[in-house]
């Protein structure tokens, strides 16, 4: 994928791109016009600001583009590219602009109303810049969105913006940078990333009393119907799949549990209940076992920490001193180590799943699973973690 800046040769191309850029998205298109939404949304930036419109290109060809400002204040606002393309197009005559736009005032009339706050253009000199990006259907998930941001939020620093803003439709919950466990299959930096990200809840998991830790059954495809980083098991098939799984879920032998949960298309997570709460924190086998060897990487990796009776002789200053340089070591290995540490997360990753969750435990502890459970209101999931909220967390009636 090659990103780089728009030239004027490029215009006919971005046109023609605008089109049809956000087919399959949820926001395809905002008011059924792409020629008007273009004149808002793409025309301006060619015209006004084109060293911060970056392009992606696949095998020569145009998939996607970020268009952004470096300083807001300067860029012609929404509102006045809105009454511009109105003007230009005869919106006012389309049925589709025209609803569009009766919707959006509603909308608008209906928050304030509520005394709800309304989205609008950010004016905020901690944040003077703007962006947005459109990808092409063969784009999206390829990492292009990272690298186009990357480029402009490079072009940010150079131009000395302290700030940067990305504004989106609530139909959109993918906006902004992909998240790490979208990719955990195919990209080692995806996983070390979620790895280190989720090591509080391994924690949780891996020192939680053996009493306390149980399976759920999930769905085994958890990238979809998604709201933001989670998919709520209600908008699935779950508790269905659940119902057949039946005897087998409960059953002592795990190989028969494994494999009849396997082909009603569930997998089983490590759960426990955070104590003093009615919080279920879970991971899946491979996630688990990635956070286990970036672990014992880490521990390996740190610096040697002061002896007491060497501690006991520092002033407090010279103590935390000592502890950041311990910190900075410790990164900067780290760092040097990303390469071996990437691959060991990988053949962790692949070699768990196949693993029984005694093995990743080293314990031959039977963990019950709670395969229909009363006790639990809500249940989500993301590619790797799980997260419940128990019914005895809804306050007592008065």
């Amino acid at each position: 994928m090659e990103i780089r800046r728009f030239a004027e040769t490029d215009r006919a191309a971005m046109q023609a791109l605008s089109t049809h850029v956000g087919e399959g998205s949820p926001t395809a298109t905002l008011w059924g016009h792409p020629e008007s939404e273009a004149a808002v949304y793409l025309e301006p930036y060619m015209d006004h600001e084109p060293e911060s419109l970056f392009l992606a290109i696949d095998d020569h060809r145009l998939v996607g583009y970020l268009a952004g400002c470096v300083d807001s204040a300067t860029f012609p606002s929404e509102s006045e590219r809105f009454e511009a393309a109105i003007r230009r197009h005869h919106l006012l005559f389309r049925r589709k602009p025209v609803t569009f736009f009766a919707r959006a005032t509603l909308d608008t009339i209906i928050a304030k109303a509520r005394r709800q706050s309304i989205s609008g253009e950010l004016s905020d000199p901690r944040w003077p810049s703007h962006l947005h990006v459109n990808l092409a259907p063969r784009a999206r998930g390829t990492g292009a969105a990272n690298a186009l941001m990357h480029h402009f939020l490079e072009h940010l620093t150079t131009s000395g913006s302290p700030g940067c803003y990305l504004q989106t439709l609530v139909e959109n919950p993918r906006a902004g940078p992909e998240r790490p466990e979208d990719d955990l299959g195919d990209s080692d930096d995806a996983l070390l990333a979620a790895a280190r990200a989720q090591m509080l809840t391994y924690f949780a998991l891996r020192y939680a009393r053996p009493s306390q830790l149980r399976t759920a059954l999930v769905p085994a495809q958890r990238g979809f119907r998604r709201i933001g980083l989670i998919t709520p098991l209600e908008r699935t098939d779950t508790a269905a799949m659940r119902a057949d799984a039946g005897e087998a879920a409960l059953s002592a032998d795990r190989s028969a549990r494994r494999n009849r949960i396997r082909d009603i298309g569930l997998d089983d997570f490590l759960t426990c209940r955070i104590a003093e709460t009615g919080i279920h924190l879970g991971m899946s086998r491979q996630l688990f076992a990635a956070c286990a060897t970036l672990h014992a990487r880490a521990i390996e990796l740190r610096a040697p920490s002061l002896l007491a009776e060497e501690a006991a002789e520092l002033v407090d200053d010279e103590r935390e001193e000592h502890g950041l340089e311990d910190r900075r070591n410790f990164y900067t290995q780290l760092e040097e180590a990303r390469p071996r540490l990437q691959r060991q997360l990988r053949e962790a990753y692949e070699t768990a799943a196949e693993d029984e969750w005694s093995d990743l435990l080293d314990s031959n502890q039977n963990l019950q699973t709670d395969a229909q459970s009363d006790e639990i209101l809500l249940e989500a999931v993301t590619p790797g973690t799980y997260l419940a909220v128990s019914r005895d967390m809804l306050p007592a009636p008065a």
